[in-house]
């Protein structure tokens, strides 16, 4: 059978049925939980408070109460770890509370504290006194509730102040009691009286035994007998006895004092005679007493040793002490004189112990051990049977009745030669911590300073630093200790109680527990030996039991079965979690499966259809019901799995969607000009645009423009004529035109093309129907085919008028004439020279691309001017500006192609948008690639944001039933670049992507045959290829043109998300307002009746009042949360569906931000800045740093009653010890998370925020100054996703509770840290690369290699990077990925700094060069 210990240390806790069994039942009323020790009662206390701290008001709080100390100690550690944001306090006996004594000092101490842990008697002190009320306490847990009876304090609190008010009507406290042993004395009778006595009804699990059966057990008994066999006595102790007979009272400096001052009572000096109590007296009988006792018990070895260190501690103290009366030092001297008489010369203790000097019980208790310590195969057999066992150390607690006998057996154990090489020893015992207790000489031994503080003891036996703890009672109830495989009572247990609670620390599989009695003794062995006999066979009947069951559970598998009818899948009911109710072993239990919270609340709870005989067979229907319900709400598809495994269709449509290749067949780009041509030939009205070309303000030219379809927009671009001209073209005035002359419009546009381009134009041919006409009147002789001669008057002159045209020489080589000018030629032959007037005029450039400002080539080098002969050079009729600006037309012609191609798709698959404004179409469909001014990527930056917040608010409000995973796969579903891509195909969106680059070096004029000759059925041909990321990006840039255009903008993003939605899709998403879709997320958020402290607490971190304070809640609520817990409050959801949300709305916001900052931002780094602003480490970091101050008070130690010196007239027994000083606690957002019981988490959280904090200044700085982002100091906070998850779901929570206003949102990203730093990293320029990205630039073509060695465990990760073959750094961190990045941070420092020694080295070189005078250069002209 499996045991296992409940143990919050090992990580999530997860409560088992038995648990969730008995926390409802203490929601349902005041309850004693009655369960085994190790079984699990603390996680269920710590579950309940948590409900109880989110359902009361903030005044009241809970109080937990543990009959000693170092429970009370330990239990408040469990709380402040499990409840980290909540404030717990502890307080003990030695704080001095009996000594606190006005209400302002007690307000001080609990001020704000929602926990408090103390013993009964600081409650019961408190309430006496009126300090603290009982209607102030919202749950009381009394832990070890058997103590509430007689005159126990905690049974005081109930009969003093619980009950009466009861019965008065009064508002009373919630009542919790743990116990192993409900009872007290040695028989059973007292459950009736601790039970009217806490006003509650005990309870152990009963609808899950069989669970609790599978988790407990019971230890071996085993009776080990001894007898009082007569001992040598110790001198030392005889010595001790015989002066102690020989002293008179006369002489004790007490009663000396009381007769010298005879004015006190003379009843005082008769009763001290009579009685014998004086402070001499006293300290000599206890010291006899504690020593006799151990001579009993333990031998005269130990006996010795224990008196000698006593006196041995007595003469130190009395050297070092400081007498404030002359009584004090009379009593001092009086002891020593008695000390100097005794013969304290060793006798026993020389050596080490041995049988001879120490009790048979001693020696009896030292062959156990050594049994323990080598336990053989054939002694396990012995005592649990033939099974077969694999032993284990010894993990053991020996229990002891006095404290000093703790201290003396673990000294003698330390030093006996059979076992002290094999133990590794502990102690523990109580200690009083009464403000006014007095030292004792026979308690000096329980000072010593080698005795380690109880938790160190505990935290050694946990990790087998020891192997056996020396121990009073103080770890019978409630102390946290290992799993024991040995537990030995070396003193007999005094009561049940006592006997149940040391049996439960036996919790190890295969334990023992010893019960040493002696002989004479038998009618205390009858009584245990018959109490075993009565317990091993309840066990056995257990054992048999369970067996039976289990038998019977195999028998009746597979007794449902449903079926899903479309696929013939079946299932059968399989074994979760599950509650349950009634009586199962009568036929009329049922039980209840709780899932998740992360499935929504009407669909988390179902109950078994009838009723089985044993639980698992409950289970089984329970679950059996839970898949029909989730199978019916589409939780489940028809193969009975989630609905990522999808049906049929959607099976088909995710084989297209998400294993589509790359590259895909596409359409060729649309032609608009046959548009053009068809509305030219259908007797269409020509429409008329001036053109207008600028030089800075300068206006060099201004041409009408004539087609039948002219675009309505044609926007303003610029045209680089050389490195230092830069044109501007605008069109305006766009009007039809009346009686036009288009063939002298024709044939003008033609002559100007035929002007530069020369023989590319046929003069025969009908062009495109593109024309300009000058606004001037025409001249025909600028329609002339033939050159006319140069007109050298007219060059000569110094301002050319409107008749000069393009030169050409000889060879057709064409010029722009600069004017005339005398030259003196050199005759090659003969040497003579001669002057004449030649035309000076520089080379018209081949250049035809203007558009592009990286085209200009061989034109960057200076164009030096050349002489031409007038008599072999022709000059073009046509003008030069008309000659040059037909050179611009095939660029201009390129910008009006764009257009109408923007127009177009605007005009058709677009038209549902009514989008405006034609510039963001054409910005949106330009692809990179095709080098226009302006390109998709700047909007496809933002588009993506928008199209993935419209698809996450949207499948949020359609499915609210959806837990997170299912969410995420729909989404993801949607805004694909797969999904996207195949959208872009169905609606015809390929052909209207513009992909090719101009050159005007290829440019050819359009000719009217080739339009009309293009077929319909050509445009619908795939005859190219295209990346389906180019498509993608180009349905994201046109989602964001719609939200672009204009102020309201949502019904155009609404309308082009269904447009661009692929029709495989349509049905599981329909495109809805944001307000309706608000409203919807609105009216499933429930109404709370009680809304817990977080909510005001995360509302001040957050600056935002929650109307819907539940939103706030499921914010905090992690994943782990308990979900029955969840139930009872009234809210169930977890943070992760608003994590999902939250996730797409900080990316709406911060895209949108970054987008609108600086429109010349790179688009790269546009990627850089979001990654950096909103990754899972920044996120995290924030998380920490985000929290609230709560004001708080802290016990300090008072510096008056620590002082030795006292002020006059007062008494220093009523100083308290400590008193509270203000002082405030910082709780981080994190600490607000609500989650199940898990120290393992935790301790995560806690080492985070102390990694947060070691790094904080380094890191604050970086963020608010540094030059460069700290990558690899965020990665080294080793934060996990939980934090970042926590700051989305808050964004997530006041998104919905603001109706969506992203401003509100905004307010609150900027709160975190977000903006502000986003706003400084943009306006200082910021470094943002990672530093992996930038070694790869680095390193240009050489390959990186991180060279990885060490496991998973922290510190322990070893990367040595190469670039190429050379190594270049190494660099340690916790994990892979923050060891990684330091050795790419390491890198790029090294890289870079070698990188500039080279360059400087190269400039260094280059300037050492003797650079040659240059030689006089000639030009000949022939």
């Amino acid at each position: 059978m499996e045991t296992e210990e409940v143990k919050l240390d090992d990580g999530a806790f997860v409560p088992r049925g038995y648990q969730l069994e008995m926390l409802e039942a203490s929601l349902a009323g005041n309850i004693i939980i009655a369960m085994d020790t190790g079984s699990g009662k603390t996680p269920i206390a710590v579950l309940r408070i948590a409900v109880e701290l989110e359902r009361c008001p903030t005044y009241k709080s809970v109080w937990f109460l543990c009959p000693k100390v170092t429970l009370a100690q330990q239990q408040f550690r469990v709380l402040q770890k499990m409840l980290p944001g909540t404030l717990c306090k502890v307080l003990v006996g030695s704080d001095g509370c009996d000594l606190w004594k006005s209400q302002s000092i007690w307000d001080e101490v609990l001020l704000n504290a929602r926990v408090v842990v103390c013993t009964p008697e600081i409650l019961y002190n408190a309430l006496s006194h009126g300090f603290v009320k009982i209607s102030g306490i919202a749950l009381l847990v009394f832990d070890e509730a058997h103590y509430c009876k007689d005159r126990h304090p905690a049974n005081r609190i109930l009969s003093g102040f619980y009950h009466p008010s009861r019965l008065q009507g009064k508002e009373v406290p919630h009542i919790l009691g743990l116990t192993a042993s409900p009872t007290f004395g040695n028989g059973t009778r007292g459950l009736e009286t601790i039970e009217k006595n806490l006003d509650s009804i005990c309870r152990t699990p009963r609808l899950n035994r069989e669970e609790l059966m599978r988790y407990t057990h019971q230890p071996l008994l085993i009776q080990q007998s001894f007898s009082y066999d007569s001992v040598p006595v110790s001198p030392l102790l005889d010595s001790l006895i015989r002066e102690f007979r020989k002293e008179s009272i006369y002489d004790d400096p007490w009663i000396k004092y009381l007769k010298a001052n005879n004015k006190l009572d003379p009843r005082k000096l008769s009763d001290a005679i009579l009685k014998g109590q004086t402070y001499c007296r006293d300290q000599l009988r206890t010291l006899f007493q504690a020593a006799n006792t151990v001579h009993v018990d333990l031998g005269p070895w130990a006996c010795e040793y224990y008196l000698l260190y006593s006196i041995d501690q007595f003469r130190t103290k009395q050297k070092d002490s400081f007498y404030t009366s002359s009584l004090d030092q009379d009593e001092s001297n009086y002891l020593s004189t008695f000390f100097e008489r005794l013969d304290t010369t060793p006798v026993f203790s020389l050596q080490p112990p041995n049988t001879q000097t120490v009790t048979s019980k001693v020696n009896v208790l030292i062959e156990i051990l050594q049994k323990e310590l080598s336990p053989t195969q054939e002694a396990r057999n012995r005592d649990f049977g033939s099974y077969d066992f694999i032993g284990s150390e010894l993990t053991g607690i020996v229990f002891v009745e006095t404290r000093v006998a703790v201290c003396v057996l673990k000294r003698l154990l330390e030093t006996h030669p059979l076992v002290s090489t094999r133990l590794r020893l502990g102690l523990s015992f109580g200690s009083s911590t009464h403000s006014k207790r007095k030292s004792m000489i026979c308690d000096y031994i329980l000072k010593d300073k080698s005795i380690e503080p109880i938790e160190d003891v505990l935290d050694g036996l946990r990790s087998k630093e020891k192997n056996l703890l020396v121990t009073t009672n103080v770890v019978e109830e409630g102390i946290d200790v290992t799993a024991c495989n040995t537990v030995i009572c070396f003193d007999q247990s005094p009561n049940l109680v006592s006997f149940v609670q040391r049996r439960g620390r036996a919790r190890d599989s295969r334990s023992k527990y010893y019960i040493m009695y002696s002989e004479p003794t038998n009618t205390g062995v009858s009584r245990w030996l018959e109490l075993e006999r009565e317990m091993k066979l309840k066990y056995m009947d257990h054992m048999r039991e369970l067996s039976r069951l289990q038998s019977y559970e195999l028998s009746q598998q597979g007794f449902r079965e449903y079926l899903v009818e479309s696929t013939g899948v079946s299932y059968a009911s399989s074994n979760p979690v599950f509650v349950f109710d009634g009586d199962v072993q009568e036929g009329n239990g049922v039980c209840r499966i709780v899932l998740p919270t992360c499935i929504d609340e009407t669909l988390r709870t179902f109950e078994s259809s009838k009723s089985w005989t044993t639980e698992r067979l409950l289970k089984a229907d329970a679950a059996f019901e839970a898949c029909i319900a989730l199978h019916k709400a589409g939780l489940l598809n028809d193969h009975m799995l989630p609905i990522k495994d999808l049906n049929r269709e959607e099976s088909a449509l995710y084989q297209i969607v998400e294993k589509r290749p790359h590259i895909v067949a596409v359409n060729p780009v649309f032609r608009p000009w046959s548009e053009v041509s068809r509305a030219s030939q259908r007797s269409h009205p020509y429409f008329q645009c001036l053109v207008t070309v600028r030089e800075g303000n300068k206006i060099l030219m201004k041409m009408n423009l004539l087609m039948a379809r002219i675009p309505s927009t044609i926007q303003t671009f610029e045209l680089y004529i050389d490195p230092q001209t830069t044109l501007e073209v605008s069109f305006e005035d766009v009007l039809p035109v009346g009686a036009l002359n288009l063939a002298a419009a024709e044939r003008f546009t033609k002559v100007m093309l035929r002007s530069t381009f020369q023989s590319r134009i046929d003069m025969d041919e009908a062009i495109l129907p593109i024309f300009f006409m000058p606004l001037d009147e025409l001249d025909e002789s600028w329609f002339l085919s033939e050159a006319k001669a140069i007109d050298t008057v007219l060059l000569s002159s110094c301002v050319l008028d409107a008749s000069v045209g393009l030169v050409s020489d000889m060879t057709g080589k064409l010029f722009v004439p600069l004017g005339m000018q005398e030259v003196d030629l050199i005759e090659e032959a003969t040497g003579t020279v001669t002057r004449r007037n030649m035309i000076r005029a520089s080379a018209l450039p081949k250049r035809y691309d203007f558009l592009h400002s990286d085209s200009f080539g061989d034109q960057v080098k200076a164009n030096n001017a050349c002489f031409l002969d007038p008599e072999t050079s022709t000059m073009d009729r046509l003008p030069l500006q008309y000659a040059q600006f037909g050179r611009l037309i095939p660029s201009i012609q390129h910008k009006i192609h764009n257009a109408l191609l923007a127009e177009q798709l605007n005009n058709t698959i677009l038209a549902p948008a009514s989008i405006s404004s034609l510039p963001l179409i054409l910005e949106a469909i330009s692809a990179p690639v095709s080098r226009e001014n302006v390109n998709y990527q700047r909007m496809e930056f933002l588009g993506d944001a928008v199209f993935k917040y419209y698809t996450v608010v949207t499948v949020l409000a359609q499915h609210l039933n959806y837990p997170e995973s299912y969410l995420a796969y729909t989404k993801d579903l949607v805004v694909s670049n797969k999904s996207a891509a195949l959208a872009a195909k169905e609606v015809g969106l390929d052909r209207f992507i513009m992909r090719e680059r101009f050159t005007g070096a290829k440019w050819r004029p359009v000719y009217m045959k080739d339009v009309l000759s293009e077929s319909v059925s050509d445009q619908g041909t795939c005859t190219e290829e295209l990346s389906t990321k180019v498509l993608a990006d180009v349905v994201e840039a046109l989602i964001a043109a719609a939200y672009l255009d204009g102020h309201d903008t949502e019904p155009k993003v609404l309308a082009m998300l269904s447009i661009l939605t692929c029709s495989g899709l349509r049905q599981k998403i329909t495109w809805e307002p944001l307000a309706s879709l608000g409203q919807k997320l609105r009216s499933a958020v429930p109404k709370l009746d009680l809304i817990p402290p977080v909510v005001q607490q995360l509302e001040t971190i957050t600056g935002h009042t929650f109307k819907l304070p539940a939103l706030a809640v499921e914010a905090l609520t992690h994943p782990g949360y308990l979900p029955l817990a969840s139930e009872i409050l009234g809210y169930s959801t977890n943070y992760q569906r608003l994590e999902f949300l939250g996730d797409a709305v900080l990316d709406m916001v911060v895209t949108r931000f970054i987008y609108s900052y600086n429109k010349s931002t790179p688009v790269p780094r546009m990627h850089l800045l979001r990654t950096a602003a909103v990754n899972q480490d920044i996120l995290g970091y924030f998380a920490f740093r985000l929290g609230i101050e709560i004001e708080t008070s802290e016990l300090v130690d008072n510096a008056e009653a620590s002082s030795n010196e006292s002020s006059p007239g007062s008494d220093p027994s009523t100083r308290p010890n400590k008193l509270p000083h203000r002082a405030t606690r910082r709780i981080s957002l994190l600490q607000l998370l609500r989650h199940a019981p898990s120290i393992q988490l935790v301790k995560d959280f806690s080492d985070m925020q102390k990694r947060c904090e070691d790094l904080d200044i380094e890191l604050s700085y970086a963020l608010a100054h540094g030059k460069t982002y700290p990558w690899t100091l965020l990665a080294s906070l080793d934060l996990g996703k939980v934090a970042c998850d926590l700051i989305e779901a808050t964004i997530g929570a006041i998104y919905i509770d603001s109706h969506g206003n992203l401003d509100i949102c905004e307010s609150w990203i900027a709160r975190i840290g977000i903006l502000p730093w986003l706003r400084r990293a943009m306006q200082q320029e910021v470094k943002v690369w990672h530093p992996k990205e930038e070694l790869g630039v680095l390193a240009d073509k050489e390959k990186v290699t991180y060279q990885m060695r060490g496991g998973d465990l922290k510190g322990t990760t070893e990367c040595t990077l190469f670039v190429g073959k050379t190594k270049i750094c190494q660099a340690h961190g916790a994990s892979r990925k923050i060891a990684e990045m330091r050795a790419a941070d390491i890198a790029v420092g090294l890289l870079s700094s070698r990188g500039s020694e080279q360059k400087a080295a190269a400039a260094a070189a280059a300037a050492a060069v003797v650079v040659p005078p240059s030689s006089t250069t000639s030009v000949v002209c022939g």
